[in-house]
């Protein structure tokens, strides 16, 4: 019994460590998982960049991709506009502005 206490609450803390992480740590990650996305729905571009992980892709550009693509963006926008930028270091605030304008004028093009 004491067995499964121990295991509820350590999913509650790890749960909540989670859903409290810093938002520094929120952005690096949310830079991260958009710059590994756009280099696996650019292929071409990760191969000019030395990443050899696609060269044997090529980028879709059926009509149904590119509204994938659109959507992933906006995800994307959604997600960076949740954290507080305010508590951003100076450097990560500048990012975080450059990666909003980035994000809204592909959005934008788009429309």
């Amino acid at each position: 019994m004491h067995e499964i206490r121990l295991l509820v609450f350590l999913f509650f803390v790890f749960n909540n460590l989670n859903a409290t992480a810093a938002p520094a740590d929120e952005f690096a990650a949310l830079l991260e998982e958009s710059w590994e996305w756009q280099l696996s729905e650019n292929p071409v571009f990760a191969s000019r960049l030395g990443d050899r992980r696609f060269n044997d892709q090529w980028s879709d550009l059926s009509l149904e991709a590119i509204e994938d693509r659109f959507e992933q963006r906006r995800i994307f926008l959604r997600r960076l506009r949740a954290i507080d930028s305010s508590l951003l270091s100076e450097t990560d605030q500048l990012n975080y502005d450059l990666f909003r304008r980035r994000l809204e004028n592909s959005i934008d093009a788009c429309r």
